[in-house]
């Protein structure tokens, strides 16, 4: 699945109580005022944690390049499902709104490619449980845990990858030759 980073969508108040679109050259370049995390849905991850992946910063020069790299590391971090980003022009300066839904507990996994193992079995093996909340470092841990599993049973070359969303995890399974 290919997004594009470049979900910048900006919004300047005027007097009334209308809203005008603005150009990113409108803000790029203006001082960060403030920087923002308002959550749609449940607030299933520490704002503190969100803010460890975003680089834009109150005081720091607002660039849309920085912003664009904001959003990919948020998405890339698997703590979030969506990211938009809102630029509002101030007396002083530009507030950053991150609007975000981060992910939640896992409702189900599934598995695809395995033949050799059941996915009862797998399931075992990654160590996750349903309900539990998950981020891109535990799916990665329970990746490994299966592609050990294989190794251990002599399916040496085993690659296993996920994909995650709403809840749902599939862990792809690309078998490697067996014993024999």
């Amino acid at each position: 699945m290919q997004r594009s980073w470049r979900l910048l969508l900006l919004v300047i108040f005027g007097l009334g109580s209308c809203a005008a679109p603005v150009r990113v050259e409108d803000v790029e370049g203006k001082a960060v005022s403030k920087v923002a995390i308002r959550y749609h849905g449940p607030r299933t991850v520490e704002e503190a944690r969100l803010r460890t992946h975003i680089g834009t910063t109150a005081g720091s020069v607002y660039k849309s390049d920085r912003v664009d790299n904001d959003i990919k590391a948020l998405y890339e971090s698997g703590l979030v499902n969506d990211v938009r980003v809102l630029a509002k022009p101030k007396r002083i300066g530009v507030e950053v709104v991150f609007k975000v839904q981060t992910r939640g507990a896992i409702c189900c996994s599934g598995f695809a490619g395995n033949t050799v193992f059941s996915d009862q079995r797998l399931a075992k093996q990654t160590g996750i449980r349903v309900g539990q909340k998950i981020d891109g470092p535990i799916l990665t841990t329970a990746a490994r845990r299966i592609e050990a599993y294989y190794q251990a049973r002599g399916y040496p070359g085993t690659r296993v990858i996920h994909r995650s969303e709403s809840g749902v995890v599939i862990f792809i399974i690309e078998e490697g030759p067996g014993p024999g």
